[in-house]
């Protein structure tokens, strides 16, 4: 006995064109989601922001991005056999492997928008002045005053920026009430500086070309510690805009790339409930159908 599979033609081509897109969107969404866990530019603001806000919900949407996309690889792999093979079993599991894929696409969207309601530019702003005012460049044989100074020096080179609002930040920070974080660090000690100068990070300073965030070389480090320096010597805008800034518009690409593919699989589900409702099964014996 011989089983010959017809019928749902229309839907199997859709269904092997959506496959394309399939694909498409599984790649981008493990790209998106390693490049914001390991791009140095960017990976350094997530511990920041979990340090602020002690909830890692950008962390989680970033590995939540790698596991969908993985996984919708593999889901589009077995939709392409199914669409080819016109086999139910295949379609059906299809449909239940859509279904969960559009689950995941929703909560990758609903923690970009809650995560971007939740931070507000006042409370993130807050938690910053707090990490430089009292846990910045001090006590740093202490885990998280250590990987807070490390933070606080990779945002202030990358996104080029001084303090909160503006360097004067830095003035009542207890780094610089103890002199500027001590020669053993590498920075100089500030507190016999005349007023026309101020102690600042320097990561708030222009660099030279080859400086790192970790091993930071200002163009001249007098005249950035200027109180009046211009910004040829130092940053003028504060971190905290830009920071908020830059959150901002991450948690929108989350919330934007989540309901898109969950979007993308409602498409998929109603692909595949055509063409498993149109394949017609046919036995045959002896070359002969019944």
């Amino acid at each position: 006995m011989a089983i010959r599979r017809e019928g749902g033609d229309l839907a199997r081509i859709c269904l092997i064109g959506f496959n394309v897109f399939l694909w498409g969107a599984g790649i981008a969404l493990i790209v998106i989601g390693i490049w914001m866990l390991v791009d140095p530019t960017r990976s350094y603001i997530l511990d920041l922001v979990n340090f602020s806000e002690d909830d890692p919900l950008l962390v989680f949407a970033s590995y939540t991005c790698i596991f969908t996309g993985i996984a919708t690889l593999f889901v589009a792999f077995v939709s392409c056999c199914g669409a080819m093979k016109r086999m139910r079993c295949m379609l059906t599991t299809l449909i239940i492997a859509l279904v969960v894929l559009f689950i995941c696409g929703v909560a990758i969207g609903v923690l970009g928008l809650v995560f971007k309601n939740k931070v507000h530019d006042s409370t993130l702003t807050t938690a910053l002045r707090f990490m430089i005012r009292n846990e910045y460049g001090v006590l740093t044989h202490l885990e998280r005053n250590d990987r807070v100074t490390a933070l606080i020096d990779k945002m202030q080179y990358h996104l080029e920026c001084c303090g909160v609002a503006s360097h004067r930040d830095w003035k009542t920070s207890n780094w610089a009430i103890d002199g500027g974080g001590g020669e053993e660090d590498g920075r100089t000690l500030y507190r016999e500086q005349p007023s026309e100068y101020v102690a600042v990070p320097h990561t708030c300073c222009k660099q030279v070309a080859g400086s790192s965030a970790l091993n930071a070389v200002p163009r001249s480090i007098a005249r950035c510690q200027y109180k009046d320096a211009n910004r040829l010597w130092r940053h003028q805008s504060g971190c905290g805009p830009k920071l908020y800034r830059w959150f901002t518009d991450q948690t929108t690409i989350f919330a934007v790339v989540g309901f898109t593919f969950a979007a993308l699989q409602v498409i998929g589900i109603i692909l595949a409930l055509c063409m498993c409702s149109q394949v017609r099964y046919y036995h045959y014996v002896k070359g002969e159908v019944y």
